[in-house]
């Protein structure tokens, strides 16, 4: 499946942003600091043309050791 995002006509030095492929990365943590919170959870999906393939996506729940 896929979703169409709003065409648009930015450019980058590769050239237009709606012609590239790319991948977007999400992350989950405890919290905002470095020093005691850990990440949970990990997510990335595929864009493409200004579409989101949602066929071509990660996620994964992290184990965490609590302080």
């Amino acid at each position: 499946m896929h979703l169409k995002l709003m065409d648009s006509n930015f450019k980058t030095t590769a050239g237009k942003l709606s012609e590239a492929r790319f991948v977007v990365f999400d992350n989950e943590s405890t919290g905002l600091d470095a020093r005691k919170d850990r990440i949970v959870s990990i997510g990335a999906v595929a864009v493409c043309g200004n579409e989101i393939i949602l066929d071509d996506v990660f996620e994964a729940n992290l184990k965490i050791e609590y302080n």
